[in-house]
């Protein structure tokens, strides 16, 4: 995007989350989905030409046994795109995470900046086999305009 930063895409916010294997077997993230957008992709942020782009990963994430992996805007992490729904800060809307091994994982999403996460009593895990999802979050997003009917 010219003069814009690479990271941003139109009508799309980023997620933050928390996701820990306490398992012995590897497990795979392999998307999510919400009412609150059309689609949900797996995106990772690396060094290109040193410049940060966003890379899809259609493929998922691997989430390691026995790690906790934290996705957060800047590195790897899920891309709500399509928004349905403005997200007003403190408001909470629900996210399903989609895994190979431990199935559908649906967890409640917090609307916040970051800087307002302190003193915020965050939700307890949500534990499906042996993945445990955290600190499910987005920034608050302004609601898609209208399309006017013709």
């Amino acid at each position: 995007m010219p003069g814009g930063d690479p990271l941003e895409v139109p009508g799309a916010v980023p997620l933050s989350l928390l996701i820990q294997n306490a398992g012995d077997q590897d497990d795979r993230l392999l998307g999510a989905s919400s009412p609150a957008g059309e689609r949900i992709e797996v995106h990772r942020t690396r060094l290109i030409d040193g410049r940060r782009a966003m890379q899809l990963l259609p493929d998922g994430l691997v989430v390691p046994a026995g790690e906790t992996l934290v996705l957060e805007p800047g590195a790897t992490h899920l891309m709500l795109i399509g928004l349905r729904i403005g997200l007003v800060q403190g408001d909470t809307f629900s996210l399903t995470l989609h895994f190979a091994h431990a199935g559908d994982v649906t967890v409640p999403a917090r609307v916040r900046r970051r800087v307002d996460a302190a003193g915020i009593t965050p939700f307890p895990p949500i534990v499906v086999s042996d993945i445990s999802v955290s600190l499910a979050s987005a920034p608050p997003a302004a609601a898609p305009a209208a399309t006017p009917s013709t």
